[in-house]
């Protein structure tokens, strides 16, 4: 990797990445110091297979579920800085551009942030007071023993709150579970930054009793076996339309309403109500980001947040079928060229299945739908805002 192209890669691996704080333009600076003194890295695998001798030990299996109750966030779209310049004088110019930059960066950042935080709160409380952990855990329990080969035995929802399993915890499991190997699958869900479509992310972690190493006289438990899943699902269709959209509907009003004036006992009722709706259907060729984003926050908040609990379980669903496919997909990955593009390995009517071979999270297995607008339970994701 030259110096020319080494902000590109800050800005294609650290710039995708999807966090919470609004110190994200301050990382940029710090990786690309980084980055420097790192010249010729290589990203490697998040994906770890399960090799067959480990496979061959396995006699039984425990399931360790989690979900962070708390944990629904939403994405926000940030700038991020893209660098460019020569050995001579690219210095100055990166180091000018970065400080520049990086102030305007922040501004985006901070109002993006601010917009994902006051249109995911609705959502979080059309929750509130209904078990998520139970609802993934039980479809979890449900659809793992089709996976062939770990012999599952025993399922645990781990009940500590909120809490993140730690190392020390998982520890604790595995040296108290009579299994000889426990699954761990943490999962956390978010809102696409639009609003318009929810991820289910799960990482699995598979621990064998006899897999550690020994520091300090303490056993150091490794995973024979690791992966990250994302589910991705349909799309809510775009509630802005048009000008040129809205020029039809406001002129099929018109004619509608001409209609309803002959004979009509009071015209200037019906002008305002005529007006009225020719003014909504125009206000939605000038939405802005945010009032989007409330649009769609009111659909996933109805009955009580009743699409993102179908969802969550559809996505539970399809994840045990990407961990099923993982264990047995026998591809050296790393050694699949180029390494610049995402792998199709399936593809149905309504999904598709792809192997992302870019970025920090390489192996990683990622479903999502192939159409804008797809039934889920007799739900039609489109909403519905014209008179």
């Amino acid at each position: 990797m030259s110096w020319v192209t080494l902000p590109t890669y800050i800005r294609t691996y650290v710039g995708k990445s999807v966090v919470r704080p609004s110190q994200k333009s301050f990382l940029g600076c710090f990786m690309l110091l980084l980055g420097c003194l790192c010249l010729g890295c290589s990203i490697a695998p998040f994906k770890k297979p399960l090799e067959p001798q480990h496979r061959q030990q396995i006699t039984s299996t425990r399931v360790v579920s989690h979900i962070d109750q708390q944990g629904l966030y939403a994405q926000f779209h940030s700038q991020y800085t893209h660098l460019a310049g020569g050995i001579l004088f690219g210095f100055v110019g990166v180091m000018a551009t970065t400080i520049i930059t990086t102030a305007i960066d922040y501004s985006v950042s901070k109002q993006n942030k601010r917009e994902a935080l006051i249109g995911v709160k609705p959502i979080i409380a059309a929750l509130d007071g209904y078990n998520l952990d139970v609802l993934v855990h039980s479809t979890y329990r449900q659809h793992l023993p089709s996976v062939d080969g770990l012999r599952f035995r025993a399922y645990e929802n781990y009940k500590n709150g909120d809490a993140i399993l730690s190392e020390n915890i998982k520890y604790q499991i595995i040296n108290n579970s009579p299994e000889d190997s426990v699954l761990f699958l943490r999962t956390n869900y978010s809102l696409t930054p639009n609003f318009r479509a929810i991820n289910v992310t799960t990482i699995a972690e598979l621990y064998h009793r006899e897999a550690f190493d020994r520091v300090n006289g303490q056993k150091l438990f490794n995973p024979v076996y690791i992966n990250k899943y994302i589910y991705q699902s349909g799309q809510m269709t775009d509630p802005s339309i048009a000008e040129s959209q809205a020029y039809d509907l406001i002129e099929s009003v018109e004619q509608k309403y001409a209609q309803l004036a002959i004979n009509h006992p009071n015209p200037s009722s019906l002008m305002n109500e005529k007006e009225d709706k020719q003014e909504k259907i125009w206000r939605l060729t000038q939405l802005t980001s945010l009032e989007k984003k409330a649009v769609h926050a009111r659909i996933w908040s109805q009955n009580n947040g009743a699409l993102i609990k179908t969802y969550l379980n559809e996505g539970v669903k399809e994840i045990t079928r990407l961990i099923k496919y993982d264990l047995y997909d026998t591809i050296d990955y790393s050694q699949v060229t180029p390494q610049t593009h995402d792998i199709i390995i399936n593809e149905n009517q309504n999904r598709i299945i792809k192997r992302q071979m870019q970025g920090t999270d390489i192996g990683v297995l990622i479903s999502l739908a192939k159409e804008e607008e797809i039934d889920v339970g007799g739900m039609i994701l489109s909403p519905m805002l014209l008179p």
